[in-house]
């Protein structure tokens, strides 16, 4: 959020930001830290046949481009 927030005070300052990448929207994880870290908007339930949720990160960044900024 904070990287997000100065981010956006950066663009409005006039710094050319044409985008930002987003590691990845689905959970996403690997073997070398024992599938522990999940990365990503949407969770993965492996055990419940791959079901999506939406996590609060993804709820964030919806808020976060509807408003096209931050609320203070």
């Amino acid at each position: 959020k904070d990287h997000l927030r100065y981010l956006h005070q950066a663009i409005q300052e006039g710094s050319n930001c044409l985008g930002y990448h987003m590691w990845t929207c689905m959970d996403n994880w690997s073997w070398t830290n024992a599938y522990k870290n999940r990365y990503g908007l949407i969770a993965v339930d492996l055990d419940k046949e791959g079901k999506r949720t939406i996590k609060k990160s993804g709820y964030f960044f919806k808020e976060l481009a509807d408003q096209n900024g931050f609320e203070d």
